[in-house]
């Protein structure tokens, strides 16, 4: 009897372990993930519900911005549905993600989510004079507004406000006296006059997410905002893919931090974004970054400030790459837009500038300053003017201020003023090689360098060909290349040919068969030996070729030359005799 109750008293304690055992390690497995949707044209939902399938979604960005969610989890916003709210992601519950098992914000059903930062004042107007009329406008977050007649952004050149009161003189001009009123133009009151859907004023940020990790935007419309329209701070390994964001009062796009670490490796792929205030992506202080296939124009619409750039990174290690960068200007100032600015002042690392094309910007092109071992390769920059109080100093390429960057196989055609400048007053200067300088009929000179009073530039196997081909090299001008290049040294192996594009007017940059950039240019090494391929577009359908693939050498200019070989003929004159 006593060993049955010794074995009976085992059996308990092994099976209050065992009960034990199975509480701890469910504990300890890591909640599931879930999906949360979000609906309020389609289904039409309701904060009460659960939110966990499209039968039963939320209502409102406020009510998920007040959850906390678990990694693993999504939240899917209807596509088409237009909400009026700005979408503030909580880092409550971030403990525990990790790659693969972040955060997801996107969308679901057809079309994008669009998430608007703007009001519509359908109400209270007063009138002050004639056709102007006024509105009380305070808005929390006020860096540039925007205001828009009937869904047209109002005031000229797309967006911009009148100066003052008494500059309102037509349809859809507006004054914002900075502090309190709102002023427009109306032959009746705005209520009533406008209301498809009316007037809108933005207001509101657009996205945000702060002082967390692994977070991803996808497939969002976002529109319309006082400030950024991604304003992402302190977010690392944070993603914004392929999204659309227009009218921003700041940036399209933004990665920042104040905090060295704690914004790093983000990733801005397949996005379109066009008119924001300042820049369209900025990765700001923020470190191994990629931004790819991203379409962004009409950066630095409103502010007058050298931060009009299409894309710019001021931090390191970062990629930037298949980019396409147009249109950007400013309307109101004297300061250009750069469409690429790599600015490295406080521990330089090294960042990367590839297969690229930057376009009709007002302004500079691609700009490398304050930086060292920057690099530059198989960017294309054209068109780029002088514009409506743009950079006194436009150039396809700038250099300013920077030591051992290198320029390899970029091609640059059609810039106001000069196709590559270089200002740097460095130890170690810049490393051009195997690039094509085309300075049209609009240009003022090819390569221009000035103040380069430490080591000289390395400049060679370029070709540099136009209709106003000048130098100027540490204050002293030459009239032709020739003269140029005894004086210097330097550019021994430049060739000055036309490069036989295959249609520039059409800004098709390849090689036609003969042009002397085939084989002329020098072997960078392996790093390098990519260049693009023939019938690349931008952004989404760049393709790229290796150097070594075929020919006797490596192509000057941004794109490698596929040789064609004709088909063997048939054969003719055969017979047969069949027995």
């Amino acid at each position: 009897m006593g060993s049955q109750r010794s074995w009976q008293r085992l059996d308990l304690r092994c099976k209050q372990r065992g009960r034990y055992l199975i509480i701890f390690l469910f504990l300890a497995l890591p909640l599931s993930a879930t999906t949360y949707y979000v609906d309020n044209c389609v289904v039409g939902g309701n904060d009460s519900n659960n939110g966990t399938s499209t039968s039963t979604p939320w209502l409102t960005i406020a009510h998920v911005n007040a959850q906390s969610f678990n990694p693993g989890d999504s939240i899917l916003f209807q596509g088409g549905c237009v909400w009026r709210e700005a979408l503030a992601i909580s880092p409550s519950g971030s403990t525990g993600r990790s790659a693969g098992s972040g955060i997801t914000v996107g969308s679901y059903g057809s079309g994008q989510p669009i998430i608007d930062g703007s009001d519509i004042y359908s109400s209270g107007w007063t009138n002050t004079s004639g056709n102007i009329w006024q509105h009380a406008l305070n808005p929390p977050y006020a860096a540039h507004i925007w205001v828009f007649f009937n869904g047209v952004a109002g005031g000229p050149n797309g967006g911009n406000p009148m100066a003052s009161r008494g500059a309102i003189v037509s349809s859809n001009q507006w004054f914002w006296d900075g502090t309190s009123t709102l002023y427009v133009f109306s032959t009746s009151n705005p209520a009533t006059a406008f209301t498809s859907p009316g007037i809108e004023v933005t207001t509101r940020v657009g996205v945000q997410a702060s002082n967390q990790s692994y977070v991803t935007f996808n497939n969002l419309n976002v529109r319309k905002t006082s400030q950024s329209c991604f304003d992402l701070y302190q977010l690392s390994h944070g993603t914004v893919s392929n999204t659309t964001t227009a009218y921003c009062g700041k940036n399209n796009i933004v990665f920042y931090n104040s905090t060295p670490g704690l914004s790093d490796n983000c990733v801005i792929a397949n996005n379109i974004g066009t008119y924001a205030s300042e820049s369209g992506i900025a990765i700001k202080d923020t470190n191994n970054c990629v931004a790819y296939g991203n379409n962004i124009s009409h950066a630095g619409i409103q502010l007058d400030d050298e931060d009009n750039i299409g894309i710019v990174g001021n931090s390191g290690s970062n990629y930037i790459y298949n980019n396409y960068a147009h249109d950007s200007t400013d309307q109101t100032g004297s300061i250009g837009i750069r469409c690429f600015e790599l600015d490295t002042i406080t521990s330089p690392k090294i960042n990367y500038l590839y297969d690229n094309f930057a376009a009709r910007c007002n302004g500079t092109g691609i700009i490398v300053e304050h930086s060292a071992n920057q690099q530059v390769y198989y960017n294309i920059s054209i068109d780029n003017a002088h514009g409506v109080g743009g950079d006194c100093c436009v150039a396809g390429f700038k250099d300013s201020v920077g030591n051992s960057n290198i320029y390899y196989g970029n091609t640059t055609y059609n810039n106001e003023f000069t196709e590559m400048e270089v200002t740097s007053n460095t130890t170690s200067g810049p490393i051009i090689k195997n690039n094509i300088f085309y300075a049209s009929s609009g240009g003022q000179g090819a390569v221009f360098t000035n103040g380069a009073t430490g080591t000289s530039p390395v400049m060679d196997y370029n070709l540099v060909f136009g209709n106003s081909v000048a130098y100027n090299w540490s204050g002293t001008s030459y009239a032709t290349p020739a003269l140029f290049y005894a004086a210097s040294g330097q550019c021994q192996h430049d060739l000055n040919s036309d490069p036989k594009f295959t249609n520039a007017a059409a800004s098709n940059f390849s090689l036609q068969s003969g042009s002397p950039a085939i084989d002329t240019g020098t072997n960078l090494g392996s790093t390098y030996q990519f260049g693009l391929a023939p019938g690349s577009s931008w952004p989404s359908a760049v393709s790229t070729l290796n150097q070594n693939g075929g020919g006797a050498g490596w192509e000057i200019g941004a794109f490698v030359f596929v040789q064609t070989i004709p088909s063997p003929a048939a054969p003719t004159g055969l017979s047969a005799t069949v027995n």
